[in-house]
């Protein structure tokens, strides 16, 4: 679990930094279930860093969900959006 919270922006994820999304894709597929990662975030102006344990990868359900309901990331959205699309992948 992460302990991500909502409005943490997150800059690393081990030893890949992270700037964009597509940064955070690339670095979310080099692990799997039951994988550990330190995840850097601010957070309230604070620099912190979580150790993190994944969750299952949610199944391809493309075919039975909407669009913002698939793994996909959003393209747009609060911080809400973020947080729950990075919630699929560490649980929580």
């Amino acid at each position: 679990k992460a302990g991500i919270q909502s409005k943490d922006l997150i800059t690393a994820v081990d030893d890949h930094k992270i700037a964009t999304r597509t940064d955070l894709t690339r670095a979310l597929r080099n692990y799997k279930a039951g994988d550990t990662a330190q995840i850097t975030v601010v957070r309230s102006g604070r620099e912190l860093t979580l150790t993190i344990t994944f969750d299952e990868k949610p199944h391809d359900t493309t075919a039975e969900t909407t669009p913002q309901e698939d793994s996909s990331m959003p393209s747009e959205g609060d911080y809400s959006d973020w947080y729950e699309y990075f919630r699929r992948f560490f649980g929580g």
